[in-house]
């Protein structure tokens, strides 16, 4: 009975620390990635008060 509680406490432990260092792992991936940078300016089409900006945003952003 006792061979079992330490087997089991083993377990436990191991699959502990594995999932531990999974997260650590994420955590780390997640703040180390480097920034995205815009290298071009994308350029305006139309001005706001254009009636082709409105149709143009509406075809992006889909029905209201």
């Amino acid at each position: 009975m006792k061979t079992f509680t330490i087997r089991r406490r083993t377990v436990w432990i191991v699959v502990a620390s594995v999932a531990l260092s999974l997260v650590g792992v994420l955590v780390v991936v997640n703040f180390t990635g480097g920034e995205t940078r815009i290298d071009r300016r994308v350029g305006s089409s139309y001005a706001i008060d254009d009636p082709n900006f409105r149709r143009e945003l509406g075809v992006l952003l889909g029905p209201p």
